[in-house]
Parts: structure tokens; sequence; C-alpha cells
């Protein structure tokens, strides 16, 4: 309460939260999503169905100037307004407050969404992969079943939430311990390609008595094209960028990394350049070892034509493959691991999202306030944690036991709808929200005369305007179009602004003015 008993207008003076992660602690929240080894196991099986004649190291290559651009948006703006909450704080200030909500409102949902999916796949993909990695076959298709890959998607859960409670110093260490174990995996699964016992091709023909030439035929028949072509890589480069979300989830931890000035460039930037180098290294060399179309035609079976797909076969994904091509125990163990590593190192990011934008909204008083209560003991906002905890676990089991994650089509038009608005954002802010900007560190940063925050959200529209184009013109890539499935996939949003209005009028009944707030920047 301020003077007189007036409500002030922030929730308190501070934050209460502590400016104690480096730039490459940072870096690490982005990483985590960015995940080089996890996302080599996404680009075949979903990517093999949605772009003929694609080679994606090339696509791969291409996008990187388009995630740059995009990049350059998120850092300059986490430099003016370096606070928990990322683009909610931003968008709120320089578009309008309900836009700003929307955008974070889909944005919490989609990390609860794909974090609580990870914690399913920790025990139905990936921990089973570690143990055939050890050649306990018998025990990784235990393990597979729903109820028990539900039970250790539980323990995932409830560790990592804990793990959120204490400092954000700890979740750094966890972050550190598990990059450097992916990273490891990463090094065995590079020598596997550059040493293989034999290649795929004489794998299969040797150990499993299939011809390659005919299962390729096969896949042929059901509809895959052989080879690749630019204009196919070109196809890809929605694809490939989409190989690279996570990008934009450092600033969401703003308000506690230290000198946001320099440290953003790395946070955000830095991240995606060293996963981009981690990832390209493996898709690059996988045609050497996997074969090129082999590599793809299994893939395109398994997700195409199943029935055609050889029984004997693990899955297609690139650790199987990786574990297929080696005879050295070791080095299948540490392939294993590695992906194993890199399923946990994706979840804190996560939390991260989820957490600070909880903590946002309620330090803006536009949600139940003791979501942004911060524990005196550890600095962190504890009851976020736990309650991040609860709706993952919530979700987790329809993850597990529904059709949930089918229903949620449309996602990347949406996400790429809310890179639209942040970059809309970007342009007017300067002019919108003029003394603001003119207090930021880069208010005198000019390109051709325009305010750098201006210029990169020009570019960084074109860029989101060209993929959601490529989204809505191809329903392998957004997902198929109707009535139903962008309404759903709308739905986030539009909750979130009725939510914003909803506590709108009630702090306004309480002699609050929410527009007050979205007038300043909250304290660090």
């Amino acid at each position: 309460m301020g003077v007189q008993g007036k409500p002030t207008v922030f929730l308190r003076e501070a934050s209460g939260l502590i400016r104690s992660l480096n730039a490459w602690e940072g870096a690490l929240i982005a990483l985590s999503q960015l995940n080089f080894m996890m996302g080599l196991m996404e680009l075949w099986s979903w990517g093999i169905v949605t772009v003929k004649q694609a080679n994606y190291a090339l696509a791969i290559l291409f996008s990187i100037p388009l995630v740059m651009i995009l990049g350059l948006v998120w850092v300059l703006y986490a430099i003016i307004m370096p606070r928990s909450g990322g683009e909610y704080v931003w968008v709120s200030r320089g578009l309008h407050p309900a836009i700003g909500y929307a955008i974070s409102f889909f944005m919490v949902f989609l990390a609860l969404d794909w974090t609580s999916l990870n914690a399913w796949l920790t025990g139905s993909v990936f921990f089973p992969g570690f143990l055939y990695s050890l050649g306990m076959q018998k025990l990784a298709s235990i393990v597979a079943q729903p109820i028990n890959a539900f039970i250790i998607a539980i323990l995932v859960i409830v560790a990592f939430t804990i793990a959120f409670i204490p400092r954000v110093k700890v979740q750094a260490r966890i972050l550190w311990i598990l990059f450097l174990a992916t990273f490891i995996g990463w090094v065995g699964l590079v020598i596997v390609q550059l040493f293989p016992s034999a290649t795929l091709a004489t794998v299969l023909q040797t150990q499993f008595h299939i011809n390659p030439t005919s299962l390729i035929n096969t896949a042929v028949s059901s509809g895959y094209v052989k080879g690749w072509t630019l204009w196919g890589s070109l196809l890809a480069l929605p694809w490939a960028m989409q190989m690279w979300g996570g990008w934009w989830w450092a600033p969401y931890a703003g308000g506690e990394i230290q000198n946001p000035k320099r440290s953003m460039w790395i946070a955000v930037l830095g991240a995606t350049l060293i996963s981009i180098t981690l990832y390209t290294i493996p898709v690059a060399l996988a045609p050497r070892v996997f074969g090129f179309d082999l590599n793809n035609a299994l893939n395109y079976l398994y997700e195409v034509n199943p029935s055609a797909y050889p029984s004997v076969l693990p899955p297609p994904y690139f650790n199987y493959l990786a574990l297929l091509v080696t005879n050295n125990a070791f080095l299948k163990a540490l392939v294993g691991f590695g992906f194993f590593a890199s399923i946990l190192f994706i979840i804190p990011s996560g939390y991260f999202v989820v957490t600070r934008n909880f903590f946002a909204w309620s330090f803006d008083r536009a949600f139940p306030e003791k979501l942004a209560e911060v524990s005196e003991r550890f600095h962190s906002p504890v009851n976020a944690a736990i309650v991040t905890g609860v709706l993952m676990l919530i979700l987790a089991y329809l993850q597990a036991f529904t059709d949930f994650f089918g229903y949620l089509v449309n996602i990347m038009i949406v996400l790429n709808l809310m890179f639209i608005l942040v970059s809309i954002s970007a342009i007017i802010h300067p002019y919108r929200n003029k003394s603001l900007y003119d207090n930021s560190p880069i208010s005198h940063w000019k390109v051709g005369g325009l305010p750098a925050l201006t210029v990169a959200g020009i570019g960084g529209l074109i860029v989101s305007a060209y993929l959601e184009y490529t989204c809505l013109s191809s329903p392998a890539l957004g997902g198929p179009i109707s009535w139903v499935s962008i309404s759903s996939a709308l739905a986030m949003p539009i909750v979130g602004v009725v939510i914003y209005y909803i506590f709108k009028f009630y702090r306004r009944s309480q002699g609050i003015d929410l527009d007050l707030v979205y007038k300043e920047v909250p304290p660090a």
C-alpha cells in the first residue's frame, strides 16, 4: 500500500528477484530449448513428411540469417526492458496490455504443453532408448509402456519442480550439468558418424537381411521422392526455422540476468549460433553413414506407411540409427546417454517460461498476487513453481492417456502470429512510448536515422510474415486448416485477453488503475 493507504501501482517497490545469472547461464536457458541432440530426432521423423527432396544441412544454413534477424528483435527489447516475463512486458508497454497478455498466455500454454510432453517422452522414448543402447531391449520395451512412462513423467516433473524452489543459481548448475552430459553424448555421436563399424546399408543387409534398395523403392511407392534439390531445400526453410524454437526463451528470466546490455547478445544470438553449429555437424555427416535416401526412406515409411516398415528394426530415430552402425559398446552407451540427457536438458527452460510469466502478470496485478511472492531465503517465486508443476502433471496425464496432443494443430500458425505482433510492437515502440525508449540504453542506436528497434522490428516482421505464409499455404507445416482447428489454436490467446480484462475490472474495483501499470517498466 502507498501513502495514506492508497494502493501502489505495482505489487511492491522491488521485484525481489536477484540478477545472479551471467551471460552464459542465460544462454543455457535458450540452449536448453534449442537442444542440439533432441532436435536431431525431430528433423527427420517429422520433417521428411512435410517437404520432399530437402537437404536439411543446406536448409539449416539458409535459416541462419532469418533466425538472427528475429533474434535481434528479442535482444534489443531485452536490453531496453530486462525484466522477467519477456515479450509480455515489452508488448504490453509497446502495443497494448491485452495483446501482450495474449502473446504471453499462449507462450505459457506452449511451454506447459511442450514441457509436459517432454516429461512423457522421457519415459516413453528417451529412457527406453538409453536402455536399448545398453543392450537391455526387453527392459526398454517394459519401461516404454504407457503406465510406466507416465510414472517416470511424474518423477521427472516432481524433481524439476523441487529444483525450481531454491535460488536461481541452483537451476543454473542443473543446466550446466545437463548441458555437459548432452554435449558428451554429442561427441560420442560424432565419433560414431566419423568412424562407424559399418554403414547403415551394410547393417541392414548383414544383420537384418533387408535389401536397402528394395526398402527405398517401397518408400517411393508410398510417396517418397528420392534425392534432393536446391528448391526442395529452400522449401524446407520453415521447417529448419522450427528447429530453432527456443531462441527467444532466455529473456523470460531477464530480471535475473546480469549486465543485460552485454549478456542478451550471448543469451539469445550466441546460444542460437552454438546450437546451429552443434546441430549442423551431425546433420551434415548423416548421409555419409546412414545414406541420404535410405535414412529418409526409413523415416518416411515409419511415419506414412508403418505397416511397410520392417518390424525387426527399432524406430528410425537418429539415436537408434547411430546405435546400429557401431559395434563399440562404450560409444553405444555414450550416444544413448547423450540423447537421454538431452530430454532432461530441455525441461528446465519450460519452467523458466511459465514461472517468470506467472510472476510478471502477478507483479503487474493482472493475476493472483500469490504467484508473485518471492521467498526471502531463496529469492525465487516458489508458489509459481509449485503451480507450474501441478499444471504439468495434469498435462502429462493428458499426453499419456488421451489424444490431447493430436488436437493441437495450427500451433505454428499462432506462434508465427505472435512473432508478427512482437515485431509490430518493436516497430512502433520508439514512437508510441517515446519517453520510455528515450531513457533506454539503446536510444542513441540508429540505422539510417531510424531507431534500431524499429529497423529490427521491420526485419522481424518480414521474416515472421514469410513463416506465417508458408504455414498457411502448406498444411503439412502448419497443420490442416479449418474453422475448428484455427479456433482451437487461437483459444489460448483469446483466453489471455479475457483474463486480462477480468483483472483490469477487478483491480478497478479496488481502486487500482492497470493503465498506469503499463505506462512504466516494472521495478527491478
